[in-house]
C-alpha cells in the first residue's frame, strides 16, 4: 500500500552500525511473509545501488600501558590508612593494627540521592568520607530534618560498628560520593589480639559523648567526670558483647 506511507526510524546504535526500523502497511496479513521478503529485496537492491554495504562486526582496540596493579592498590591502602588515622578512636591503634583494618576495608560509591545508611536499620559498619558530600537526616513522625552536612575526611556509623546499634539517622549522598567502610569482623580481629583495646576505644568515645553532652546540657565539671566513668563502663560492656558475643571481665 502507498497510503499510509512507509516510515523509517532510527532504532539503535549498534557496535558496527546504525539500526533502523522500517514500518509499512499491507492489506492481506496472510501474505505478510511474502510481502516482507519483497520489501527486504527492494531495500537490499537500493543499498547496493547507492554503494551502502552491510557492515561486518568491528571494534576499535586501544592498547594502554598497563599500570602496576600492586602500586595502585598500595596507593589506595595508603589513602585509607591516612583517613583511618583521623578517626579519634582509631588514632590510638598502632600502625600494624590500622593497616590490618585498611586491608579489609571496602571502598563504595554512591550517586546523588542514594542513601548510604537508613535510620532505624541495623548496621555493623563505620563509613569514612573519601570524596563528595552527604547530608545527615533525622526522621520524626512524618517529618525529616537535615541536622548536619558531611564532607571529605568525616565519618559516621561508629556506634553501629562498635555496639551494633540501629542507625540513628539517614545519610544521603548530595554529590557523587566515595566512602570507605570498616566492618565488625575486621575490627573484631584487631581487638581480640589486644585485650586493652576495647577499654581505650571506650574511653575515647565516652569522652567525645560527654563533651557533646556537656555542650548541650552545660554539665558541671564534677557531673561530667561521673558521667565519663559510667559511659566508659557501659560502652565497654556493649562493645565486648557485640564484638566477642559475650562480656569479658
Amino acid at each position: 500500500m502507498t497510503k499510509p506511507a512507509p516510515e523509517a526510524m532510527v532504532e539503535a546504535f549498534k557496535d558496527s552500525g546504525i539500526q533502523y526500523r522500517l514500518r509499512f502497511w499491507i492489506e492481506d496479513y496472510s501474505r505478510h511473509q511474502l510481502v516482507e521478503s519483497e520489501v527486504m529485496t527492494y531495500v537490499w537492491s537500493a543499498l547496493q545501488r547507492n554503494g551502502i554495504e552491510i557492515p561486518f562486526p568491528q571494534r576499535v582496540v586501544q592498547t594502554l600501558v598497563p599500570q602496576d596493579g600492586g602500586a595502585v592498590m598500595r596507593r589506595q591502602t595508603d589513602q585509607i590508612i591516612a583517613h583511618l588515622a583521623k578517626v579519634d578512636f582509631f588514632a590510638i591503634l598502632n600502625p600494624q593494627q590500622i593497616e590490618s583494618l585498611a586491608s579489609e576495608a571496602r571502598v563504595q560509591e554512591f550517586l546523588p540521592g542514594e542513601q548510604v545508611v537508613r535510620q532505624g536499620e541495623p548496621g555493623e559498619e563505620l563509613f569514612i568520607m573519601l570524596d563528595g558530600t552527604a547530608e545527615v537526616r533525622v526522621h520524626q513522625a512524618d517529618r525529616s530534618s537535615t541536622v548536619a552536612s558531611l564532607q571529605r575526611g568525616q565519618f559516621f556509623g561508629e556506634m553501629s560498628l562498635l555496639t551494633g546499634e540501629p542507625r540513628s539517622a539517614t545519610v544521603v549522598a548530595t554529590t557523587p560520593l566515595r566512602v570507605v567502610s570498616i566492618g565488625k569482623m575486621a575490627l573484631s580481629r584487631v581487638v581480640q589480639k589486644d585485650g586493652d583495646l576495647v577499654g581505650r576505644i571506650s574511653e575515647v568515645v565516652a569522652q567525645r559523648q560527654v563533651a557533646l553532652a556537656a555542650t548541650k546540657e552545660r554539665l558541671s565539671r564534677e557531673g561530667a567526670a561521673v558521667t565519663l566513668g559510667s559511659r566508659k563502663h557501659s560502652l565497654m560492656e556493649r562493645i565486648q558483647q557485640f564484638l566477642w558475643g559475650r562480656t569479658h571481665r
